[in-house]
């Protein structure tokens, strides 16, 4: 926002003191606004086109009274039309942009709490909440090739309890 304010005044500045290249400096100041399209937000954009119109506005109030007859009013009146429907464009095209980019934000947050919630799916079992088969295989295989990348040996322990059955309906699922 700073940085696109700076750039609007030293705009109005130049423009004010280069009659010649009025039309190439209101093309500067619109590009230096619309810089600030996927960045700044609609308060922002508002505040930044009045400081534009204001300041453009003052130029020309400026020239018209310290140099009377320089051009006709028409020559001002419509200048400024034209820049402030430029600015208000400007203003509303830069306004949905920050609405589109703050509602795929949104969206990528809920994406991202989704796809965290799929990726828990698809590592645990439901019923007990113990990481499955697809999800061991994966860290075995991590495991495994550290293991040889690191030239380190590897083992796996599994062990195996006969008669669980009983030791589950004896003691309960969650012991």
């Amino acid at each position: 926002f700073v940085q696109i304010a700076i750039a609007v005044g030293w705009s109005l500045l130049l423009l004010a003191y280069t009659r010649e290249l009025r039309g190439m400096m209101l093309a500067v100041l619109m590009v230096a606004l619309l810089f600030g399209v996927f960045a700044l937000g609609r308060r922002q954009f508002i505040q930044l086109a009045l400081l534009a119109g204001g300041g453009y506005l003052g130029v020309v109030l400026l020239e018209r009274f310290t140099q009377p007859g320089l051009y006709p009013d028409a020559y001002y009146l419509i200048s400024t039309l034209v820049l402030v429907v430029a600015l208000a464009w400007t203003a509303l095209f830069g306004s949905y942009v920050s609405a589109v980019r703050h509602k795929l934000s949104a969206r990528n947050e809920e994406l991202q709490v989704a796809l965290a919630k799929m990726s828990e799916l698809a590592e645990r079992d439901d019923l007990t909440g113990l990481h499955n088969r697809r999800f061991v295989m994966e860290v075995l295989t991590r495991l495994i090739a550290r293991a040889e990348r690191d030239l380190e040996p590897f083992c796996i322990c599994i062990i195996d309890l006969d008669h669980f059955k009983r030791i589950n309906d004896l003691h309960g699922h969650a012991a």
